[in-house]
Formats: structure tokens, C-alpha cells, sequence
């Protein structure tokens, strides 16, 4: 039942008013904030119900014995689980994270199936028109070859023929690239002219479908995408299509959400995802206020 996130939504407003934080020492403070910790990265969500291992736990050691009776009251016994503790907020914000990314995982195995199918259908109608012109180029190679070069009599033999044919090929080749348009340089020194950056259509349909109007730093959002796409992969175990497609399905939440409507305030793409904003519940875009902020009164912030 681990939450499985290297992160853990505590919000320091909410910490700091907390009355429950207020009414604990400094000492009782920092033993309840590690068994916050320890119980939301366990296996099960849950502490052990024993003194000397939450002494540990929480780092109070000695001191434990002495402050333990506060903090165990917002540690009650776990509601299904023999012999183990838990906070119930801490509780249920794991289960609300296990929702969401079991949610996640299963809109990003679609998204890479459907995405999947597509480039097999086009990998194959590539590799057909691939064989097709190497077919048709030697086929148009050959005569003009043969023509220039006088390749002899027909009492040739065979195998010098086709030493013959294999040189055509070559040689047309060769003469082809020979006629690619080239510029030339300052020095007089024929330069060829430069291709256009291309970037993959997955990341191409990520870039059009965030708001238009913030669209800027194509290459160094791409740099950010790709770093998102390996974070959500290993954090996740998921594919690289599943990562892509979880992305992809963040992004179009995130345009379609009142949050996106305030165009002053929504962020550079390459920043949007170099802060993780795709980790953000969806639900959480659609509650701004009209300065762009988030109204906090309907935000769901976890309160420990």
C-alpha cells in the first residue's frame, strides 16, 4: 500500500496554523513530523504499535517515553491492520495517491497501444516505399551507366556484369549526392545548406497542445520533456510510451482548465514541466480565482 513517490504533500501554511502543531512542543514537533514521514514511505501505511521501534522512528530515543502520549493521539490503531498505527489524514492521502496513479497508468497504456499501432502502420508504409525507390533507382542507374561507361560486348561473363552492375549503383549514387544544392561561403568554399531541427511527434503533439499564446523555448521545453518522460518512467516503472502518454493527457487537462484561461499567469511550457506541474491533481486547475491564483478555500490541501 506504499504511496510510492519520493514526495509527500505537506503544505507549510497549513503546518505552521495547524493547532494541533501549535499545542506540541519543539521536541514533540519534529517526533511527529518523522512518523508522518516514515508512514507515508512504508509498505503497509501504517507504523508499528511498539514503543522501542517508534522511539527510533520518530529520533526521540530517551525522550520518547515523555512525549509519546501526545504525539500517539493522532496515531490511532490502523483500521484493518493487527498491531499497527496510523495517522488517518496521512492515511487517506495515500490512498487518493494510489487512485491517481493506478488512473494514470491506465490512461498512459492506452495512449501508448494507440500510439504503438500508429507508428507500426507507418514504420511499415515506410519501409515499402523505402524498397520501392532503391528498386526504381537502380533500375534507372543501370542504362546511363552502362551508356557512359561502353561496358563491352555482350561475351562478357556474367560475374563481370553484375561487378559491373554493383559499380553502377555506386557510382549513380555517388553522382547524385554529387548534385544536392549546395551555398557558397564567405571564402568562395561550397557549404551545405543546414537541415531544420526536428523533434519527435509525440513531443510536437505535447508543444501544440499547451496554450498557444505561451508557446516559447521549443528546444529547451523539448530538454524538459524528454527529463520528464525518464522521471516518470523510473518513478512509475512505466514504458517510455506510457510516460509520453501521461504527459500528453496532463497537458490537455491543464489547456482545457480555467487555470490555463489566465494567459499572464500560466507559466513557460519548459517551466511547466521542469517543476513537475503534471504530478498536480487536475482537479486542482479548475478551482482559480480571477487574480490566477489558486483559491485555497477549495483546494484540498492535505492537513495533518
Amino acid at each position: 500500500m506504499a504511496a510510492k513517490t519520493p514526495w509527500m504533500p505537506l503544505y507549510v501554511n497549513d503546518w505552521f496554523g495547524s493547532m494541533t502543531r501549535a499545542l506540541m512542543s519543539p521536541t514533540q514537533r519534529a517526533g511527529y513530523l518523522e512518523l508522518l514521514m516514515h508512514q507515508w514511505g512504508s509498505e503497509d501505511g501504517a507504523l508499528p504499535a511498539d514503543d522501542d521501534m517508534l522511539g527510533m522512528l520518530s529520533g526521540l530515543g530517551a525522550e520518547w517515553e515523555e512525549n509519546k502520549e501526545v504525539i500517539l493521539k493522532r496515531f490511532p490503531p490502523h483500521p484493518t491492520i493487527d498491531g499497527r498505527i496510523a495517522n488517518p489524514r496521512c492515511l487517506e492521502l495515500i490512498g487518493e495517491r494510489q487512485k491517481l496513479s493506478k488512473t494514470r497508468s491506465e490512461a498512459g497504456k492506452k495512449g501508448a497501444a494507440a500510439t504503438h499501432g500508429r507508428d507500426g502502420d507507418v514504420a511499415n508504409a515506410n519501409r515499402e516505399l523505402s524498397n520501392a525507390s532503391d528498386s526504381e533507382q537502380v533500375a534507372q542507374s543501370l542504362p546511363d551507366f552502362c551508356h557512359k561507361q561502353n561496358l563491352g560486348s555482350q561475351s562478357q561473363s556474367q560475374s563481370q556484369s553484375q561487378t559491373s552492375a554493383s559499380e553502377a549503383v555506386s557510382e549513380a549514387k555517388a553522382q547524385d549526392a554529387d548534385a544536392k544544392p549546395c551555398r557558397p561561403t564567405a571564402d568562395g568554399a561550397a557549404k551545405s545548406k543546414p537541415t531544420k531541427h526536428t523533434y519527435p511527434k509525440t513531443f510536437e503533439a505535447w508543444w501544440s497542445a499547451y496554450p498557444k499564446e505561451r508557446r516559447v523555448g521549443k528546444k529547451q521545453t523539448h530538454d524538459a520533456w524528454v527529463t520528464a518522460t525518464k522521471r516518470l518512467r523510473e518513478a512509475n516503472e512505466w514504458s517510455t510510451e506510457q510516460a509520453q502518454a501521461l504527459l500528453q493527457s496532463q497537458v490537455e487537462a491543464y489547456a482545457a482548465s480555467p487555470a490555463a484561461q489566465r494567459t499572464k499567469y500560466v507559466p513557460h511550457p519548459h517551466r511547466w514541466l521542469s517543476q513537475g506541474r503534471y504530478d498536480d491533481n487536475p482537479s486542482a486547475w479548475e478551482n482559480h480565482n480571477e487574480t490566477g491564483r489558486r483559491n485555497d478555500a477549495q483546494s484540498g490541501r492535505a492537513t495533518f
